[in-house]
């Protein structure tokens, strides 16, 4: 097996035992035999089972972002884009089987272990957003007063969402996003503001 090809089935087999069991149950030994490589071969790989864990992180923050920007490819306008941003983050979390089928012990215990991909992950995201942003406000199709806070406040908004999505509660999600897209595609306003 190539190099590549150890490390994905690494990562693959990974997924479901760190989900089911946590990452303290989830020993060496049971990743190298669901991967079907010997311990030593994933050890020549992977530094430790942190970095085991960090790369099973990575490969689901890749996955979700292919769905979000699957879903921005299909879009026509710039506010579709940002519809299509949202949506497909909500679709691929809800599909996460790492996120999922992790009961809130276990996503307890598992969230701080992956803190430095999360921050890398989430810098992608926000990156992501802002140049959709960018284009929607160089088009004039959006109007906002900074687009570094604006791109902030949605980065919050996701944050919520994806909590709530953590709480196990992804219909209240699926139910509140057209409410949201709508509130932060057009604003409470309804007119400009006087002037003083």
């Amino acid at each position: 097996m190539a190099r590549n090809d150890i490390k994905k089935a690494v990562i693959t087999a990974a997924m479901p035992l760190f989900a089911r069991f946590g990452f303290k149950k989830t020993s060496v030994d049971e990743l190298a035999r669901a991967a079907h490589v010997a311990k030593a071969t994933l050890y020549a790989h992977f530094e430790n089972k942190e970095a085991i864990f960090a790369e099973v992180v990575r490969a689901e923050g890749q996955r979700v972002f292919a769905a979000m920007d699957a879903a921005v490819a299909q879009a026509a306008s710039h506010e579709e884009r940002l519809r299509g941003f949202f949506t497909g983050f909500v679709d691929a979390i809800e599909a996460s089987e790492l996120i999922q089928h992790t009961s809130s012990e276990v996503l307890i215990e598992l969230l701080p272990l992956a803190h430095d991909v999360d921050k890398e992950l989430e810098e992608a995201g926000h990156e992501r957003l802002r140049r959709l942003v960018k284009d929607g406000v160089d088009a004039g199709a959006f109007m906002v007063d900074d687009i570094d806070d604006t791109v902030r406040a949605l980065d919050l908004a996701l944050f919520s969402m994806h909590l709530t999505m953590l709480d196990r509660d992804p219909q209240r999600v699926r139910r509140d996003l057209p409410a949201l897209l709508q509130l932060l595609l057009r604003g409470l306003r309804a007119s400009a503001p006087a002037e003083d």
